[in-house]
């Protein structure tokens, strides 16, 4: 019975992860959560309680029977945010537009009323600049109990319930668009993958212009690319603060901020499915050890 279930399993991730839309970037957890899996998971446990459930196999159908319910109370109850905050910078789980990277929430799950402020970030960086050792900082979390601050170089921690992760890292240039004259016409931050040094990524405004990107931080330098579909406008390398002029307008990225990507989780289900099929490997082990002992017992002797 176990056997077939554990197979069942693994064979349903790995035609996700090879077949998925998300492939193998998609979150483990996320197909716990998906209806299918969770239906057939439930037929599988009725299944097994009127034909085993003669068998004395209790455990065995109690854990089958915990691992089912908390796959239903995962995917009712919980909650699951992914969102990109640079420093500085204010995010209210309460909109949907941070949550763009990730984001789940059941039916009956509870509104997280968290707002989040990541103030100055360090890295700490390997010797060849290319990989991070480790990122340290201060993220503040707001709520109707005030606020509390949160290490992020503990990666994570717990607030009122929730699991809060922090993760990954980027830099998040400024970017200043002028006309000719020198009069503003835009300016925000942009969060980029421009790590490790050399790192090409790119944005695009209200235009069918496209700027791509490569930052230096050692020598505080960029190397901008302006292009409309395949035509290159624009193709130099330019000093923080530095202006170009491209066509009627001149760009500068007077200033680089670091973000991080932090996950909020609230799924005391998946908790029970976890353990439940933790706990039926563990015993799975302990029995084939146990008969292994012995049947070697029974050699001996």
């Amino acid at each position: 019975m176990n056997l077939f279930f554990y197979v069942y399993i693994s064979v349903y991730m790995l035609i996700h992860w090879l077949g998925g839309g998300d492939g193998l970037n998609a979150s483990f957890l996320d197909y716990f959560r998906e209806l299918p899996f969770i239906v057939f998971s439930t037929a599988f446990v009725i299944i097994a309680v009127f034909r085993y459930g003669k068998s004395r196999k209790y455990t065995e159908l109690m854990l089958l029977t915990l691992f089912c319910a908390g796959l239903w109370m995962s995917f009712l109850t919980g909650y699951y945010g992914e969102f990109v905050v640079t420093e500085g910078q204010f995010v209210d789980l309460k909109e949907a537009g941070p949550l763009e990277w990730g984001h789940y929430s059941g039916l009956y799950a509870p509104k997280p009323s968290l707002e989040f402020r990541l103030e100055k970030a360090t890295v700490v960086f390997s010797e060849d600049g290319n990989s991070v050792n480790k990122i340290k900082g201060v993220l503040r979390v707001f709520n109707n109990n005030g606020i509390k601050q949160l290490s992020i170089a503990d990666r994570y921690n717990f607030y009122h319930g929730y699991l809060i992760r922090t993760a990954d890292f980027g830099y998040s240039p400024r970017y200043e668009l002028k006309n000719r004259e020198g009069r503003l016409l835009d300016s925000s931050f942009v969060y980029l993958r421009l790590f490790p040094p050399g790192t090409q990524d790119y944005f695009r405004l209200l235009s069918p212009l496209t700027y791509y990107l490569r930052y230096y931080p050692d020598r505080e330098t960029f190397q901008l690319k302006i292009t409309r579909n395949k035509d290159i406008i624009l193709f130099k390398t330019v000093r923080a603060g530095e202006e170009a002029g491209f066509e009627n307008a001149l760009i500068s990225l007077p200033e680089v901020r670091k973000w991080i990507t932090v996950r909020v989780l609230n799924d005391w289900g998946m908790i029970v499915s976890l353990f439940s099929l933790l706990s039926m490997i563990a015993l799975q082990v302990i029995f084939i050890i146990t008969s292994a002992w012995l049947r070697l017992f029974q050699i001996l002797k």
